[in-house]
């Protein structure tokens, strides 16, 4: 048997492609359509940034990622987060304004009160500070119904957040088997 027997391509004319060619057809998708693109994107993506994650959180993820992900990166950043609530009469317009309005509140029965005498809230007086935000906004709620304005603001201050990127050997494990912390994301995005 000669070589042109066994290989079509043999002797054939340089240039041409003697394959034979299959029809193209569109990749198809198992997803459900109701899916989000960002679903569609995470579970086709090679990579994910994951974050913000509070450093045990980030820590956590890190020892317990599924079998095919690996941390690629992680960078750390600081974030201004609300870490409590003040309680406030909103700034007023001048010093004087303030310590007549810190007055009436005191006869009103607000003893734990106090003018800002700078800053942000300059001219504001506080009612109190509170570790969450429903009680903060109890509080607002009474102040109110004594005829005050208040508002509830954050206070805040940095923290320390951690962003991973991770890479995802293969199939749609980042997506499906990822436990991600409240608050935390993950978009997409190519590998670094």
């Amino acid at each position: 048997m000669d070589a042109a027997a066994e290989d079509p391509a043999a002797g054939a004319k340089p240039g041409v492609n003697h394959e034979r060619s299959q029809p193209h057809l569109a990749p198809t998708s198992s997803m459900d359509p109701s899916e989000t693109d960002e679903t569609v994107l995470a579970a086709a993506a090679a990579c994910a940034e994951v974050g913000p994650l509070a450093p045990n959180d980030a820590d956590r993820l890190v020892s317990n990622l599924p079998e095919g992900v690996r941390v690629v990166s992680q960078t750390t950043r600081q974030d201004r987060v609300p870490t409590a609530y003040y309680v406030l009469v909103p700034p007023l317009a001048d010093r004087d304004a303030g310590i007549e309005k810190l007055r009436e509140l005191r006869d009103a029965g607000f003893a734990d009160s106090w003018l800002f005498r700078g800053g942000e809230y300059r001219n504001a007086i506080s009612l109190g500070l509170f570790s969450n935000r429903s009680g903060a906004e109890k509080h607002a709620d009474n102040v109110r119904n004594k005829g005050f304005d208040a508002d509830v603001r954050d206070k805040l201050s940095p923290v320390e957040r951690r962003w991973l990127v991770l890479r995802l050997e293969g199939g749609d494990v980042m997506r499906a088997e990822l436990p991600l912390p409240e608050g935390a994301k993950r978009s997409s995005q190519p590998c670094p």
